[in-house]
């Protein structure tokens, strides 16, 4: 029994050590958040002041994240300009309404200065790629943070994202969504379309005068990048391709037929002595058809040259009608 009660006494000890060390990290980690208002909301004022700090009292440190709670992790602050709104909350998160910013309150066109460039900037994981840090304030960005929806009325996409130009080109100062993140998947229960030239003008009314194409990239590289052949012309040219192909086939038969038939008969053939070196009788009834039916098969030959170069028209090159390649590419 002596030996029970210090025993009961060094575990009390120990868990109230814990809880305090617990408590404490929490109270570290958490210095410098701000604080949840109405359900998350932060609105931006004209000034860029700091946000009220987090309610220690508000959070159990037994806790600790499980069942959806707040969690003692570090989450920087969002570097907010002056025209911006920002719809947060504890866990890394959050919205901005503003004007097209991808980095810094001066870059994009937002920071350019320009009219027409609304944005909403949907975020999660600020910083997390090179460690968010607490009670600092951070810039948008593309590369180090988590996941990304970005909406803006004029956006140079291609290079807030990093992006190779494709066959389609690069988009400028042009209306956008963008989504990156490790992983994005589209999933649909009745089918999937990807449309272009929708509209005779752009977001601008500016009036579009081609329909451009579907890029595939893998790997961010357009080096190789190649036409997707369409499957019902493709079908259509190995067809003719097969046709062309049997109609040389019958012609090169006939010609074999023909010179073997008159290869027995130069085999078979004997001379006269007596008729020194005049044509032999005996070939010429084998000679005749032969070479009839020879000539007869020219015209064969010819017509296949005329459609082997028809083919080239109609499957191989972009004038063609059945050109077998379409507008999107991938690698």
């Amino acid at each position: 029994m002596p030996l029970i009660i210090p025993a009961i006494y060094t575990a009390y000890k120990l868990q109230a050590t814990s809880l305090s060390i617990a408590a404490r990290t929490y109270k570290y980690l958490t210095k410098g958040q701000e604080e949840v208002v109405n359900l998350g909301v932060c609105e931006a004022t004209d000034d860029t002041s700091e946000s009220p700090r987090v309610s220690q009292t508000d959070f159990d440190p037994s806790v600790l994240g499980l069942n959806n709670a707040r969690s003692a992790e570090a989450v920087p602050l969002y570097a907010k300009a002056a025209g911006e709104k920002e719809i947060t909350n504890n866990n890394n998160a959050r919205i901005i309404l503003g004007r097209d910013r991808p980095a810094s309150k001066a870059s994009g066109y937002g920071g350019a200065g320009h009219s027409q460039a609304s944005a909403i900037d949907i975020s999660v994981g600020t910083m997390n790629a090179v460690g968010p840090r607490e009670g600092i304030r951070a810039d948008p960005n593309f590369k180090a943070d988590s996941a990304r929806v970005y909406i803006s009325q004029k956006a140079d996409i291609d290079d807030y994202l990093d992006l190779c130009d494709g066959s389609v080109g690069r988009s400028a100062s042009r209306s956008t969504i963008g989504l990156k993140a490790d992983a994005v998947r589209i999933a649909s229960r009745q089918g999937i379309k990807l449309v272009t030239g929708t509209d005779d003008t752009n977001s601008w009314g500016s009036l579009l005068m081609a329909t451009k194409g579907i890029d595939l990239i893998a790997g961010n590289n357009d080096e190789d990048l190649q036409p997707i052949p369409i499957g019902g012309n493709l079908v259509e040219a190995i067809k003719d391709l097969k046709d062309n192909l049997s109609d040389l086939n019958a012609t090169v038969l006939a010609f074999m037929m023909n010179q073997m038939a008159f290869n027995a008969g130069v085999q078979a053939h004997t001379h006269n002595p007596s008729f020194g070196m005049a044509p032999s009788l005996d070939l010429i009834p084998v000679g005749v058809p032969v070479a009839t039916n020879l000539i007869s098969k020219l015209p064969n030959l010819w017509l296949n040259k005329i459609n082997m170069l028809m083919f080239d028209f109609n499957y191989l090159y972009p004038f063609g009608p059945k050109y077998i390649n379409g507008q999107n590419r991938t690698n």
